[in-house]
């Protein structure tokens, strides 16, 4: 069926004519921007999603906070969607009481899909 793409949903291997969704496994990246103060090293937040199945995250390495030896480690998520929305933790280095904005993209299907993964 058609799908509407919202201006934060791309898909990676698009029909541009048809936007066609139907067929099993069409994966799509799902920008998120999260904000969060960090005291502890480490931030989780649940980012609201249209997807409907995580398989997993990209983190964006930016931001305009971070001095000399800072940087943002890996991003996870456990892919579990509820109402909405799936949480998305990742670790700090160096990184002291400071606001910051996490930003990446979901990796994931706009329906239910037979991808395995060995």
């Amino acid at each position: 069926m058609a799908e509407n793409l919202s201006m934060n949903l791309f898909p990676l291997l698009p029909a541009s004519s048809t936007n066609e969704m139907s067929r099993p496994g069409q994966l799509f990246l799902e920008y998120f921007q999260v904000s969060d103060t960090v005291a502890t090293l480490a931030w989780e937040k649940e980012v609201p999603t249209s997807l409907g199945a995580v398989l997993g995250v990209i983190g964006l390495g930016y931001t305009d906070v971070f001095g000399a030896g800072d940087y943002v480690g890996a991003m996870t998520t456990d892919g579990v969607i509820t109402t909405g929305a799936v949480t998305v933790r990742s670790l700090m280095v160096d990184i002291g009481d400071v606001a910051v904005v996490g930003r990446g993209f979901l990796v994931g299907t706009k329906s239910d899909t037979a991808l395995t993964f060995a």
